[in-house]
């Protein structure tokens, strides 16, 4: 987040892919796909060795992860300018009825 409270997508997609549990979250909020499978998949990108996955696996997970973190964000994002500010966040929340007061 920058001083003016805005996120752009470099930042964001860095934030979901340290925090999974988010990730999952936002991705339900949004409509997005992220079920069980994608799930275990995300857990093996941190995997090193044999449990790891082979570079092509790698490359492959990140690639869909990169997709589906830009669905959501693109979803979060009402501007058009490829960056979310509070405003867009919270009303995000507010139209899935997911809180109850929008600012």
């Amino acid at each position: 987040m920058n001083a003016t409270g805005q996120v752009d997508f470099r930042r964001f997609l860095a934030a979901l892919r340290k925090h999974p549990g988010l990730q999952s979250v936002l991705a339900d909020a949004a409509g997005v796909s992220f079920n069980s499978e994608e799930q275990r998949d995300h857990q093996r990108l941190h995997m090193g060795g044999p449990l790891g996955p082979s570079v092509q696996e790698r490359t492959e997970l990140l690639l869909k992860e990169r997709a589906r973190i830009k669905q959501i964000f693109q979803r979060m994002c009402d501007n058009g300018e490829g960056i979310l500010d509070m405003a867009a966040f919270l009303e995000f929340f507010y139209q899935r009825g997911l809180i109850l007061d929008c600012m």
